[in-house]
Protein backbone atom coordinates (compact mmCIF):
# COMPACT_ATOMS: atom_id res chain seq x y z
CA UNK A 1 0.00 0.00 0.00
CA UNK A 2 3.02 2.16 0.63
CA UNK A 3 4.37 1.64 -2.41
CA UNK A 4 1.42 2.12 -4.15
CA UNK A 5 1.30 5.22 -2.35
CA UNK A 6 4.42 6.86 -2.88
CA UNK A 7 4.38 5.65 -6.96
CA UNK A 8 1.37 7.75 -7.00
CA UNK A 9 3.03 10.94 -5.74
CA UNK A 10 5.94 10.56 -7.84
CA UNK A 11 3.46 10.16 -10.71
CA UNK A 12 1.71 13.00 -9.72
CA UNK A 13 5.08 15.48 -8.99
CA UNK A 14 6.51 14.40 -12.33
CA UNK A 15 3.61 15.22 -14.13
CA UNK A 16 3.31 18.44 -12.75
CA UNK A 17 6.97 19.23 -13.86
CA UNK A 18 6.46 18.44 -17.13
CA UNK A 19 3.32 20.75 -17.37
CA UNK A 20 5.69 23.50 -15.92
CA UNK A 21 3.31 23.78 -12.93
CA UNK A 22 4.77 24.78 -9.47
CA UNK A 23 3.19 22.45 -6.58
CA UNK A 24 2.36 23.64 -3.30
CA UNK A 25 2.14 22.01 0.23
CA UNK A 26 1.57 24.10 3.18
CA UNK A 27 4.15 24.54 6.24
CA UNK A 28 3.21 25.71 9.27
CA UNK A 29 6.01 26.87 11.70
CA UNK A 30 6.41 28.54 14.95
CA UNK A 31 8.74 31.41 13.94
CA UNK A 32 9.27 33.21 10.73
CA UNK A 33 11.40 31.89 8.44
CA UNK A 34 12.22 31.80 4.90
CA UNK A 35 12.31 28.56 3.88
CA UNK A 36 15.02 27.66 0.52
CA UNK A 37 15.70 23.90 1.29
CA UNK A 38 15.87 20.45 0.04
CA UNK A 39 13.10 18.01 1.55
CA UNK A 40 12.92 14.06 1.84
CA UNK A 41 9.66 12.39 2.52
CA UNK A 42 10.14 9.05 2.59
CA UNK A 43 12.60 8.44 -0.67
CA UNK A 44 11.06 10.93 -2.71
CA UNK A 45 13.18 14.37 -2.72
CA UNK A 46 11.50 17.45 -3.43
CA UNK A 47 12.80 21.07 -3.47
CA UNK A 48 10.40 23.47 -1.15
CA UNK A 49 10.99 27.75 -1.27
CA UNK A 50 8.73 29.75 0.26
CA UNK A 51 8.28 32.52 3.34
CA UNK A 52 7.06 31.54 6.54
CA UNK A 53 5.09 33.58 8.88
CA UNK A 54 4.76 32.80 12.86
CA UNK A 55 1.72 30.86 13.58
CA UNK A 56 0.37 30.67 9.57
CA UNK A 57 0.60 28.53 7.14
CA UNK A 58 1.94 29.07 3.92
CA UNK A 59 2.50 27.80 0.66
CA UNK A 60 5.97 26.60 -1.24
CA UNK A 61 6.80 26.01 -4.65
CA UNK A 62 8.70 23.47 -6.07
CA UNK A 63 12.38 25.31 -7.38
CA UNK A 64 15.18 23.87 -9.24
CA UNK A 65 18.32 22.39 -6.68
CA UNK A 66 20.91 25.03 -8.23
CA UNK A 67 18.33 27.78 -7.11
CA UNK A 68 18.24 26.40 -3.61
CA UNK A 69 22.16 26.31 -3.28
CA UNK A 70 22.82 29.56 -4.70
CA UNK A 71 20.62 30.89 -2.45
CA UNK A 72 22.42 29.06 0.54
CA UNK A 73 25.79 30.48 -0.76
CA UNK A 74 24.24 33.86 -1.22
CA UNK A 75 23.07 34.20 2.62
CA UNK A 76 25.73 31.94 4.18
CA UNK A 77 22.57 30.30 5.90
CA UNK A 78 19.19 31.05 7.33
CA UNK A 79 18.57 32.74 10.32
CA UNK A 80 16.51 30.61 12.34
CA UNK A 81 15.46 29.75 15.71
CA UNK A 82 16.11 26.61 18.00
CA UNK A 83 13.04 24.20 18.50
CA UNK A 84 14.33 24.57 22.13
CA UNK A 85 17.03 24.81 24.64
CA UNK A 86 18.39 21.44 23.20
CA UNK A 87 22.01 22.34 22.19
CA UNK A 88 21.98 19.83 19.81
CA UNK A 89 18.87 20.91 17.95
CA UNK A 90 20.53 23.58 15.58
CA UNK A 91 16.85 25.09 14.52
CA UNK A 92 13.23 24.09 13.66
CA UNK A 93 12.11 25.33 10.10
CA UNK A 94 8.36 24.15 11.01
CA UNK A 95 6.02 21.13 10.52
CA UNK A 96 3.48 20.32 8.03
CA UNK A 97 -0.02 21.44 9.18
CA UNK A 98 -1.09 17.76 9.93
CA UNK A 99 1.41 18.22 12.43
CA UNK A 100 2.64 14.87 10.96
CA UNK A 101 6.27 15.80 9.88
CA UNK A 102 8.67 17.76 11.55
CA UNK A 103 11.05 19.68 9.55
CA UNK A 104 14.11 20.57 11.44
CA UNK A 105 18.05 21.01 11.12
CA UNK A 106 20.11 18.46 12.28
CA UNK A 107 22.88 15.75 11.66
CA UNK A 108 23.35 12.07 12.82
CA UNK A 109 26.67 11.81 15.72
CA UNK A 110 29.44 9.90 13.34
CA UNK A 111 31.48 11.87 11.51
CA UNK A 112 30.94 15.41 11.86
CA UNK A 113 34.31 15.80 12.77
CA UNK A 114 36.48 13.51 10.30
CA UNK A 115 34.12 15.49 7.69
CA UNK A 116 35.01 19.02 8.69
CA UNK A 117 38.62 18.09 8.61
CA UNK A 118 38.77 16.55 5.33
CA UNK A 119 35.61 17.13 3.28
CA UNK A 120 34.50 20.74 4.07
CA UNK A 121 35.45 23.31 1.42
CA UNK A 122 36.03 26.75 2.26
CA UNK A 123 33.76 27.52 -0.77
CA UNK A 124 31.01 26.36 0.83
CA UNK A 125 31.59 27.66 4.98
CA UNK A 126 33.43 30.54 6.65
CA UNK A 127 35.36 29.05 9.44
CA UNK A 128 38.34 30.91 11.40
CA UNK A 129 39.58 28.29 13.25
CA UNK A 130 38.26 24.23 13.35
CA UNK A 131 39.24 23.82 16.80
CA UNK A 132 37.68 26.87 17.79
CA UNK A 133 34.46 25.95 16.17
CA UNK A 134 34.47 21.71 16.83
CA UNK A 135 32.78 21.21 19.81
CA UNK A 136 30.11 24.11 19.36
CA UNK A 137 29.02 22.42 16.38
CA UNK A 138 29.29 19.15 17.75
CA UNK A 139 27.41 20.28 21.41
CA UNK A 140 24.77 21.92 18.55
CA UNK A 141 24.13 18.49 16.65
CA UNK A 142 24.54 15.47 18.75
CA UNK A 143 21.53 14.56 20.30
CA UNK A 144 18.71 15.96 17.91
CA UNK A 145 18.20 12.80 16.46
CA UNK A 146 16.84 10.82 19.87
CA UNK A 147 15.19 14.37 20.65
CA UNK A 148 12.85 14.28 17.59
CA UNK A 149 12.22 10.78 17.85
CA UNK A 150 11.14 11.44 21.36
CA UNK A 151 8.48 13.51 19.96
CA UNK A 152 6.73 11.10 18.10
CA UNK A 153 7.49 12.74 14.84
CA UNK A 154 9.18 11.49 11.47
CA UNK A 155 12.31 13.78 11.48
CA UNK A 156 14.37 14.62 8.71
CA UNK A 157 18.41 15.18 9.01
CA UNK A 158 20.46 17.11 7.24
CA UNK A 159 22.57 14.98 4.67
CA UNK A 160 26.16 15.37 5.22
CA UNK A 161 27.77 15.41 1.81
CA UNK A 162 30.95 18.03 1.16
CA UNK A 163 29.04 20.36 -0.73
CA UNK A 164 26.64 21.12 2.16
CA UNK A 165 28.14 22.72 4.67
CA UNK A 166 27.62 26.19 5.39
CA UNK A 167 28.15 28.06 8.40
CA UNK A 168 26.48 31.22 9.18
CA UNK A 169 27.48 34.40 10.37
CA UNK A 170 26.77 33.39 13.96
CA UNK A 171 28.61 30.40 13.83
CA UNK A 172 25.40 28.37 13.79
CA UNK A 173 25.90 24.95 10.87
CA UNK A 174 23.88 25.11 7.76
CA UNK A 175 23.43 22.00 5.45
CA UNK A 176 21.82 22.75 2.05
CA UNK A 177 20.37 18.92 1.84
CA UNK A 178 18.02 17.58 3.52
CA UNK A 179 17.76 13.32 4.29
CA UNK A 180 15.94 10.65 5.99
CA UNK A 181 18.39 9.23 8.78
CA UNK A 182 18.11 5.95 7.14
CA UNK A 183 19.38 7.81 3.79
CA UNK A 184 21.97 9.80 5.11
CA UNK A 185 23.72 6.45 6.61
CA UNK A 186 23.53 5.02 3.09
CA UNK A 187 24.79 8.13 1.67
CA UNK A 188 28.08 7.97 4.27
CA UNK A 189 28.17 4.61 3.31
CA UNK A 190 28.57 4.87 -0.38
CA UNK A 191 30.61 7.72 -0.36
CA UNK A 192 33.16 5.87 2.00
CA UNK A 193 33.64 3.14 -0.44
CA UNK A 194 33.34 4.86 -3.68
CA UNK A 195 35.62 8.12 -1.67
CA UNK A 196 33.61 10.80 -3.89
CA UNK A 197 32.22 13.82 -3.26
CA UNK A 198 28.07 14.31 -3.33
CA UNK A 199 27.48 17.09 -5.45
CA UNK A 200 24.16 19.15 -4.86
CA UNK A 201 23.98 20.55 -8.61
Amino acid sequence: MTFLLESLLYLQVTSLYQSLLKPEINIFTTSNVVLDTLLSEGNFFQTWKGKLTKRKSAPLQVVSDCEIFDNYLKSQGLNLTKLRSNDYIIACLGMTSDLKLLIMEAAPLGNLRHYLETKANETYYNMTSLKTLEMNLINQIIEGVDAVHHLGLPGLFYSLCASNVLLSSDQKCKLSGFASDESVRAREKWEEENNVRTNLC
